[in-house]
């Protein structure tokens, strides 16, 4: 009954549609989505309409899954960013009926020949049974899986599951929210997984909260290209990565209460480094052979543990056999960093607290979790404790949809060390947080990713087996502070900056001494060198017009300006607009 009130409701709830551009369709909250857009065909079969919308503040329903075989776009009205959308009302809806026994539904299956593109609305995997959906979204024979500026929220164990060859999966500035459901199961609540190999898979510009790893692979498949970009990771509960992609590239994300609860005593026995460590891109064994046609780039990423995380497990005795998971399998990534210099892992960021002005999470209740999960089952409360963002939709005792609107979280930060973290100086994890700052991103990207693509041979910072990978930590970043002093050397941001096609740098000295300013390309190359010469006590300022030694224009994009003094250096970084 209540899959028939639900879309009763939104019959009474529709108003007059909107005229639309030809080769558009507006969807009718009256009737399921499944309807609509399946029998939308002309006389000889042929497809009426290739993207449908949506109205601001509706609800849509899907009657069971969808089977797509062409291709599917549907479209919300822009509003701006689901982060920074505050106008009356709330983005559209689409939520699915539940079956004849109540059960949760997929929404969307991909065929051979299916596209599916996703923007500018919620998708909830909720239904008005109170139960959830496993996978939301299929793929077995798709080409092209797409999802821009979307929530997804509330599901079991996939947002999006390809067992598509070849299909190229690209997700942005999306928003996901609790997966996994409130229990006591640890490897569910992903946002994709591939259980054959895909083309390519670009993950750039999101936030997900309470889900499960972002990316799992099935199998060594060694062929898709991975962009993992400026993506906010906050309390997953399982974490631990694969390396089994033809190249990988991770870089200017933050993960936040990563692999939170830890391990115990089973994977100890088991040996299971698996589950034992954040990430695993290492000597997985059908790769070992194949080193030289796998390339992988793991750095400039934020790691931090809450410090009540970290003094809940400071509890345990080494009787309990509960351990805080580790960073990487040391011996394992060891041996494939040995036998494959297009294997780096860079330099990143430890224990740095981003002071957001509001927080996705409760602390205390993640604790609470923890502490349930390693109880004996006997024990263990029911329900748990539960964690998760309060629902973004739910449902009414009579099974009418309900959107709690905007975002609860504001995951803007204040750290210094983060708000220019990233290789391209830009904040760590998604740059919708600052829409300026994902401004000079999406100008300069194709160049920032070529830096780190050249970085899987050329980066400098990277871990270098026997030494322990170079984390950048609180102690360290003071340390480099003390010994650049602003008394002795003192080195301003330039201004302006970004900048076209002249910027200004200033630096002051507390005594003579000789001076070397340098320019460098993101691969650390010099540009241009401003300074070489010895200099009195005072304050400087030198021009650098975009040229190189050479008297070239160096492209747009991010540089670093570094000044030495004796032993002593800082450095900066600036963007070159064009």
């Amino acid at each position: 009954m209540k899959k028939w009130s639900m879309l009763l409701v939104l019959l009474c709830l529709a108003l007059a549609a909107p005229i639309f551009a030809q080769g558009e369709k507006i969807l009718d909250p009256n009737d399921y989505i499944n309807n609509q857009i399946l029998g939308d065909t002309l006389a000889n079969g042929a497809r009426a309409h290739s993207v449908y919308r949506l109205e601001r503040s509706k609800f849509y329903a899907l009657d069971g899954r969808m089977d797509i075989k062409f291709k599917l776009e549907i479209v919300g009205p822009e509003n701006g960013g689901m982060l920074h959308d505050t106008a009356e009302g709330h983005p559209p809806v689409i939520v699915n009926t539940p079956d004849n026994l109540g059960n949760a539904r997929p929404s969307f299956q991909l065929l051979a020949g299916g596209e599916l593109i996703l923007k500018n609305f919620i998708m909830s995997g909720l239904v008005s049974t109170g139960l959830m959906v496993g996978d939301m979204m299929t793929s077995n024979g798709g080409k092209r899986f797409e999802a821009q500026n979307m929530v997804f929220c509330d599901w079991e164990e996939r947002i999006f599951r390809s067992r598509s060859t070849g299909i190229d999966v690209k997700i942005t500035d999306c928003v996901y929210l609790n997966g996994g459901g409130l229990d006591y199961g640890v490897f569910d609540g992903m946002s994709t997984r591939f259980d054959v190999t895909g083309n390519s898979f670009i993950l750039e510009n999101n936030t997900m909260v309470n889900v499960g790893r972002e990316i799992c692979n099935a199998g060594p498949f060694l062929k898709m290209k991975t962009t993992i970009l400026h993506n906010s990771f906050i309390n997953m509960i399982k974490c631990a990565h694969e390396m089994r992609h033809n190249e990988f590239i991770s870089a200017n994300n933050y993960w936040l209460n990563w692999e939170f609860i830890g391990y115990g005593p089973n994977q100890i026995r088991s040996n299971d480094i698996y589950q034992m460590n954040f990430t695993t891109y290492n000597d997985y064994l059908p790769i070992k052979d194949k080193l030289d046609s796998v390339s992988c780039y793991f750095g400039q990423n934020g790691f931090i543990i809450e410090d009540k995380i970290n003094a809940w497990f400071a509890t345990k005795t080494p009787q309990d056999s509960i351990h805080q998971s580790g960073y990487w399998e040391i011996a394992a990534v060891d041996s494939f960093v040995l036998r494959d210099n297009n294997y780096k892992i860079g330099t990143n960021y430890l224990n740095f607290h981003p002071n957001f002005v509001k927080p996705a999470h409760n602390t205390d209740l993640l604790v609470a979790f923890t502490d349930a999960y390693w109880k004996p089952p006997a024990l263990q409360p029911l329900p748990p404790p539960d964690y998760r963002v309060p629902y973004i939709v739910n449902f009414t005792s009579e099974g009418v949809p309900v959107c709690h609107w905007p975002l609860p979280f504001d995951l803007r930060y204040t750290n210094e060390t983060w708000l220019t973290g990233g290789s391209d100086g830009l904040p760590l994890g998604d740059l919708n947080w600052f829409p300026d700052k994902k401004a000079i991103y999406l100008a300069n990207r194709d160049q920032i990713i070529a830096a780190l693509r050249d970085s899987m041979m050329n980066a400098k910072a990277i871990y270098k087996p026997p030494a322990r990978t170079p984390f950048i930590t609180p102690t360290t970043f003071i340390a480099d502070k003390k010994c650049t002093t602003p008394n002795q050397i003192d080195l301003l941001q330039n201004y302006p900056n970004p900048f076209n096609p002249m910027t200004n740098i200033t630096y002051r000295l507390s005594k003579p001494d000789h001076v070397s300013l340098v320019i460098y390309n993101l691969l650390g190359q010099e540009m241009r060198t401003l300074v070489d010469a010895k200099q009195a006590a005072g304050s400087f300022s030198v021009k650098w017009d975009g040229l190189d030694n050479a008297g070239r224009p160096v492209s747009g994009g991010v540089y670093f300006y570094r000044l030495k003094i004796e032993d002593r250096t800082m450095s900066k970084k600036m963007v070159l607009m064009k």
